[in-house]
């Protein structure tokens, strides 16, 4: 029998070990979904190989893995969250029967192109490709055995560089001290190319528009969806995510207040 979840005060479940009690088991019995996708290889022009042929795990394997987890009182949902016209945060949240969940994020690119398709096409790649990685990684398995390389993000390697040539050793006598180099300030977060605000700075902000009224910072989250053009329906503090959207809230709270 599965207790009801203790709540804090702001009605979030507070930890109880469940949901990793029933994942364990369920990766006890699964490590991998099957790789029925096929990428036809191609050849040069002098006919070598240029890439060879593939199988991997197509969306269809992975949920095919992943439905046992049912079983262990586990089971998923996966939302989108639009950040301005040009990216979408995919959400993928592991519930448990007891209440308590775990998320995990990817930001998305949704301006992408394809050769000989539509830009809708080429959206739903991209939407598809997040999809089948980001639910690969929550529950713990993976689209690749060990007698295959899993190169999915060997495309986007660049070569090492080359060492110098006749580098020249710099020696340190024992009467000699090194100064230590001054650590660099944490940056803000980059994903995927798209940099966020820090944690402390997103705290901030949203803490900075729980001081207006209701109705001020209801007008102020209308302003914000026109400015950044962001197409839900509601405004949540999901929406400030980069630092122009920080900078924006700081340069017009006033306004509101």
């Amino acid at each position: 029998m599965t207790e009801a979840p203790t709540f804090d005060g702001a009605g979030v479940p507070l930890p109880t070990g469940e949901l990793a009690k029933a994942l364990a088991a369920f990766q006890k019995e699964n490590h991998a979904a099957e790789k029925t996708g096929f990428i036809k290889g191609w050849k040069k022009a002098n006919g070598q190989v240029g890439q060879p042929d593939r199988h991997f795990s197509n969306l269809e394997d992975i949920l095919k893995a992943v439905k046992g987890a049912a079983s262990h009182g586990l089971c998923h949902t996966e939302t989108w969250h639009p950040i301005g016209t040009t990216h979408a945060i995919l959400r993928v949240t592991l519930h448990h029967v007891s209440g308590e969940t775990v998320k995990s994020e990817l930001p998305v690119d949704i301006t992408q192109e394809m050769r000989g398709g539509s830009k809708e096409q080429a959206q739903g790649s991209s939407m598809t490709y997040a999809r089948r990685y980001l639910l690969m990684g929550i529950y713990g398995i993976v689209g690749a055995d060990k007698n295959e390389n899993d190169d999915d993000g060997d495309a986007t390697r660049t070569a090492a560089p080359e060492p110098a040539a006749n580098p020249v050793a710099k020696y340190v006598t024992p009467t000699q001290t090194v100064a230590k180099p001054a650590e660099p300030a944490p940056a803000a977060p980059k994903t995927g190319g798209v940099v966020f605000m820090t944690d402390l700075e997103k705290a901030q902000c949203i803490a900075s528009l729980k001081g207006l009224s209701a109705q001020q910072r209801e007008k102020l989250k209308a302003d914000f969806k026109a400015e950044f053009k962001i197409s839900a329906v509601k405004i949540s503090p999901e929406h400030f995510q980069l630092p122009k959207h920080g900078d924006w809230v700081k340069a017009n709270l006033a306004s509101y207040q």
